[in-house]
């Protein structure tokens, strides 16, 4: 210990390097190709904000809150892939997921009741509708499919947002306390992590495709897209496409 405070005094930013040194090469070597969940995610992003941004007027994407919030995701899903696998944040992983799914959904609300005001009007409207703009009062008020489904993946994400059974029960009966002192790699909750991606980036692409409906046959025409979308279980946003098309 003494060392560690020793090299801590040193070098701060050396020492974190070090430690996330460490932990990225245990779980590239734990987790093997399974590290790739959250780049072959960022494939399916590419595939899909291309033909929005082609298939949307330069107005229309300067006002449309939900290519905002896509075009965030570009780094929320970088930070998501570094944290969960050199600094083994997993809790604040799932928080993080929480937030893309809030901020999401509610950029869906404002694009499709507000359709005609600009970015600046919808920002305004966000405040005044604070207080209901997320959670599950937001997903009653969505015209949007599999509520239920969403209210079901939003409650599971919430019991990591907050301090909660679900959030202790871990270290405490499971005795599973390193991760919270040091990052250290734990593959049942870099199983959870990869889990509740799946879920959240499932119910991402079902609404920008709901908010923009003429992508849905680029989309099902990219092979490789639906091969990602099949392999980590996007239910909701197969099942949309198959109802625009008739088939997969």
């Amino acid at each position: 210990m003494s060392s560690q405070v020793r090299n801590l005094s040193e070098d701060v930013f050396k020492f974190i390097r070090d430690m996330q040194d460490e932990v990225g090469k245990e779980t590239r070597a734990k987790v093997g190709k399974r590290i790739y969940t959250w780049s072959e995610h960022y494939n399916n992003w590419i595939d899909i904000i291309q033909p929005v941004l082609r298939s949307t007027s330069k107005e229309e994407q300067l006002n449309s809150m939900v290519i905002v919030r896509l075009l965030e995701l570009n780094n929320q899903l970088f930070w998501i892939l570094t944290n969960v696998i050199y600094n083994a944040a997993y809790h604040q992983v799932i928080r993080e997921l929480r937030f893309i799914l809030d901020s999401m959904m509610q950029a869906y609300y404002l694009d499709m009741e507000h359709p005609e005001v600009d970015i600046y009007c919808k920002l305004e409207i966000v405040k005044e509708i604070e207080k209901e703009a997320f959670g599950t009062r937001l997903i009653e008020r969505l015209p949007i499919q599999h509520k239920d489904k969403i209210k079901q993946l939003y409650s599971i994400l919430s019991k990591y947002s907050h301090s909660s059974y679900k959030e202790l029960e871990i270290s405490i009966r499971r005795g599973k306390v390193d991760f919270r002192v040091t990052p250290t790699f734990d593959d049942e909750l870099l199983a959870q992590c990869e889990n509740l991606t799946h879920k959240v980036m499932d119910v991402v692409y079902l609404l920008v495709l709901n908010r923009f409906p003429q992508i849905s046959p680029v989309v099902i025409q990219d092979k490789i897209t639906m091969e990602i979308l099949e392999k980590f279980g996007a239910e909701l946003t197969t099942n949309y496409l198959q109802s625009r098309t008739g088939s997969v």
